[in-house]
């Protein structure tokens, strides 16, 4: 370019290139370049081995794209400087300039060579190595140069070095004296040179935009056409357009999984809606089943209510029942209470007759004979009360109890009847006596005949004791003839009164016994009326109890209604949202994905 522009010829170029100081400035240059590539490939090393990140890479290739640019300027500088050193030592010379200093023509001339060489092979240099790293991702902020700059830049330097080359022209001495034509023989070169660098530059960068925007509109086409299987485009620029391709590989990628996503899940919840309408049909089949099984428990419920109502009327009864008895038993608690006051008072006077026969011991040896008839008599109507006692099994215990005291009570009033006879007048108090017993055995028999039921049956023999003991009266009548020649004569008597205290003690103590058995029962009755009043309450609880299920169980029944009605809307807007799938399905199978 030098010999071109008439600064030198090539031989004096020669004395410049081949100084030691130039050789030494070059070799420091292909050094630095060297180094720069190193640093270079081990940046992107680093990324594909993964010891960095791509955000990394962007800024670390910004600051060494940077210096890629002002190093080469800085050297073009450094180049005329020593060019300029060389002239000043002598060690060079520019015929060219007739001996004038071409120092500011050099360090201009340079500075256009570096704008003009060194930007074209830096555009070529930036080609080749962002298509060459078109796999790592770079963001806005992580641009090397925008279109704006790049193209401002590229215009400018070359406008630089066409403007310097041109001045360089007219400050040239030997130039100037060739006139105008000489300085047109050598401008005109350097304008055609000028065009086409300009024309290579420039199409080189719109070659760039085109091919970015080839790229963005074939991904855009494809998914124009629905199409997401397309491959991603490379963003062999890292500009603005390098952003825009990445960005749309990205939406592309997003949006196809997005889609791969909702074509899956919608067929997805396409199948569990069929499961779900089948679900539902089963479920409704299962609550119209729960439905008739409330309705049937409901019907059971109101069976039971009134059951309930029953059983409390009839435990109702029952403890009225009770209480009936309850008073009964009292009654008779009272009844045997007297009776036992009455044997009592009878002991006590049958010891004060006992006391005063004591006296009276001497005829009864006359009277033996006459007794012992008696006494067969007695036997008899002994084994005819037994017969009675017999038949009389069939009587609540309490009864058989008091008929037999009522019974011997009775034998007790005769035998007192038959000794007071003998006793004469003496035994009249004891007849007195005798007769209160009577009159108290036969309260007792009537007490007795109230409690039972199957005393019908003792008539019969009643009549053959009455038979019985009409007999014995006979055989007594002459025991009576006989005591009156022995009124002193009472040992029998008193023997008598021995074994009737005996006997009266006997039924003293029986009768302690029904006073007992008497407290017993009417114990047991308070507490069956206590456990029947707690029934009662029971009942009452249950039949509450038993009418708030019933309404419980109305509420579940529509309850239950309400969730047949909600099911069967849920299967029609499960049948809708189906639709809507299907129409969704058949939407996303317009579009091409991987």
């Amino acid at each position: 370019m030098a010999i071109l522009a008439g600064f030198c010829t090539y031989n004096e170029y020669n004395s410049i290139s081949k100084n030691p100081l130039s050789l030494l400035f070059f070799l420091f240059m292909i050094t630095a370049a060297f180094f720069a590539c190193r640093a270079f490939n081990k940046l992107i090393s680093s990324y594909r081995q993964g010891r960095i990140d791509s955000h990394t890479v962007g800024i670390r290739l910004n600051k060494l794209f940077t210096i890629n640019i002002f190093a080469p300027i800085t050297a073009g500088l450094f180049q005329g400087i020593i060019t300029c050193i060389l002239l000043a030592s002598g060690k060079a010379h520019f015929a060219a300039f007739q001996g004038t200093k071409p120092y500011v023509p050099v360090i201009i001339f340079s500075l256009a060579v570096v704008f003009n060489f060194a930007l074209l092979f830096y555009v070529f240099n930036i080609r080749i190595f962002e298509t060459e790293i078109n796999d790592i991702p770079f963001k806005s902020d992580e641009i090397t140069m925008s279109l704006t700059q790049r193209n401002f830049l590229t215009v400018l330097f070359s406008l630089l070095g066409v403007l310097g080359y041109l001045i360089v022209i007219t400050m040239i001495p030997q130039n100037v004296e060739n006139g105008v034509n000489g300085l047109l023989k050598k401008m005109i070169p350097y304008a055609i040179y000028s065009m086409i660098y300009f024309a290579v530059i420039e199409a080189s960068l719109v070659s760039d935009v085109k091919n970015c925007v080839k790229s963005i509109g074939k991904i855009a086409s494809a998914l124009a056409l629905k199409n997401y299987s397309v491959e991603d485009e490379k963003a062999n620029n890292r500009s603005e357009l390098g952003v825009i391709i990445q960005d749309m590989n990205s939406m592309k990628a997003a949006t196809a999984t997005l889609l791969n996503n909702i074509n899956m899940s919608t067929k997805a919840t396409s199948d569990q809606s069929d499961d779900l309408v089948d679900n539902m049909s089963v479920t409704k089949k299962n609550v119209d089943s729960i439905t008739d099984a409330i309705v049937n428990i409901k019907g059971r419920m109101e069976d039971q209510v009134n059951g309930v109502e029953e059983s409390n009327a009839s435990t109702e009864t029952i403890m009225a029942n009770i209480n009936r008895l309850n008073t009964a038993i009292a009654e008779q608690a009272n009844g045997v209470n007297q009776s036992s006051a009455a044997v009592e008072e009878m002991v006590a006077n049958i010891q004060s007759v006992t006391d005063i026969l004591e006296k009276n011991s001497a005829a009864v040896n006359n009277l033996a004979k006459a007794a012992e008839q008696g006494k067969d008599q007695v036997s008899i109507a002994v084994g005819t009360a037994e017969a009675v006692y017999k038949e009389s099994e069939g009587i609540l215990e309490a009864a058989n109890i008091i008929q037999h005291i009522s019974s011997r009570t009775n034998l007790l009033a005769m035998n007192a009847a038959i000794e007071s006879a003998h006793a004469g007048e003496s035994g009249k108090g004891f007849a007195v006596v005798a007769d209160e017993i009577r009159k108290l055995a036969e309260q007792s028999g009537t007490q007795s005949k109230a409690i039972g039921g199957n005393l019908t049956n003792l008539s019969a023999s009643i009549s053959r004791i009455s038979e019985e003991i009409r007999q014995v009266q006979t055989a007594f009548e002459n025991i009576y003839d006989l005591s009156q020649t022995v009124k002193q004569q009472e040992e029998v008597i008193s023997n008598a009164m021995e074994e009737q205290t005996a006997g009266n003690q006997q039924v003293l103590e029986a009768m302690h016994a029904i006073t007992n058995s008497t407290a017993q029962v009417q114990t047991g009755s308070t507490e069956m009326m206590e456990g029947g009043s707690r029934i009662v309450k029971e009942m009452r609880n249950l039949k509450m109890i038993t009418e708030e299920i019933n309404d419980n169980m109305t509420q579940i029944e529509n309850y239950s209604l309400q969730v047949s009605e909600a099911i069967t809307m849920t299967t029609e807007s499960t049948h809708n949202t189906k639709e809507s799938l299907d129409k969704v399905i058949e939407g996303i199978s317009e579009f091409t994905l991987k």
